[in-house]
């Protein structure tokens, strides 16, 4: 666990005894199932207490929501060190973080944009991003990695570019900004904004677009810290064509403000439309689906919306598939959300 500054970590270690002690702890109980809760704990401890780089169990991996495996729409592949930020002269090595790394997408465009993207390492807790998350009662998850339901939605915008074509597009919960970079490269999109309510993440969608200015053509993009339904959302009104967003919808506390967020900033037309990809994650989704239709937002929900990617879902459903460990098609297989202004159907 690295304290609070990012280049003074801070190391918090168990004596060999301690180990050894809570690792006999379960003596002779070993053999008896252990519950989902007691499994959460000990991923927890793992993360805390484990070296950088050091492996789970397969009974915590199972337990984790965190996504250990991918569809593998967007080859990626790490760069070799961090210091290649060189690239660009607006991102120097003061910029970077401890642990931070940098990955190259290659996006399945026709001429196949890549994209490198600056992103924290996957490995530890540290206590900055629980002191972020305390102080602006947001979640950690944009700073974890690239989540299924955000590569899901990337490969879904640059195979259909001409959705975005002249449109001014927002995108939000972004993460490190994948989607939202990929639609300023790869479409003709007219304005790209990429939010974000944790600082943290913000800061490194800024840095993501130094990093890649050169492959957004004529096209508009910046960032900006966005929290669901407070006044910058409302100096927003009225303002986007398309709104994305990808597995935001796992807080049940934060559907109404959400749901209230898209339909502030949807433009007042009957062409204007939020994308959207979540799991089930539970009863999570369709409580959200529930409030948004009470705000008169239609709602078209599509389960099957590209043949490969439900090849690829039957595929680890049904256990043919073995790289990926913890796949749950609950938790994993994103569901396309299409939501527009209800009262504005049906006009011209």
């Amino acid at each position: 666990w690295s304290g609070c500054h990012a280049h003074s970590p801070t190391h918090f270690t168990m004596s060999s005894s301690q180990h050894s002690h809570n690792e006999g702890s379960r003596g002779d109980d070993a053999h008896l199932p252990v519950s989902p809760a007691s499994l959460r704990w000990r991923l927890l401890r793992h993360y805390i207490l484990s070296s950088p780089g050091s492996l789970l169990e397969d009974e915590l991996m199972e337990v984790s929501r965190r996504p250990y495996g991918h569809f593998d729409l967007i080859p990626f592949k790490s760069c070799c060190s961090p210091t290649l930020v060189k690239i660009s002269s607006d991102l120097h090595e003061k910029d970077i973080q401890m642990n931070d790394i940098l990955i190259e997408y290659t996006l399945p465009a026709e001429s196949s944009v890549k994209l490198v993207l600056l992103q924290r390492s996957r490995n530890g807790v540290y206590l900055r991003n629980l002191n972020t998350s305390c102080g602006y009662r947001i979640d950690n998850t944009g700073v974890v990695g690239l989540w299924p339901a955000e590569e899901v939605l990337t490969y879904f915008c640059v195979s259909h570019p001409t959705l975005f074509r002249n449109k001014t597009v927002v995108e939000l919960g972004s993460g490190y900004g994948l989607a939202g970079l990929a639609i300023a490269s790869c479409t003709d999109a007219k304005e790209v904004l990429i939010t974000d309510g944790n600082p943290q993440v913000v800061e490194y969608v800024e840095k993501n677009i130094d990093l890649n200015r050169g492959a957004f053509g004529e096209t508009i993009i910046s960032t900006s810290l966005l929290h669901w339904c407070n006044q910058r959302v409302l100096s927003l009104q009225n303002t986007f064509d398309i709104v994305i967003a990808a597995d935001c919808t796992f807080f049940a506390a934060s559907h109404s403000d959400l749901a209230h967020t898209v339909k502030y900033l949807l433009r007042r037309s009957n062409e204007s439309q939020a994308l959207f990809f979540s799991p089930q994650r539970g009863g999570s989704l369709d409580s959200f689906i529930s409030i948004a239709r009470s705000m008169s937002l239609t709602v078209e929900v599509t389960e099957k919306y590209d043949e490969f990617i439900w090849g690829l879902h039957q595929q680890l459903s049904n256990g043919k598939e073995k790289i990926w460990s913890n796949y749950s098609p609950d938790h994993c297989y994103p569901i396309l959300l299409l939501m527009m202004h209800a009262d504005l159907q049906g006009l011209t």
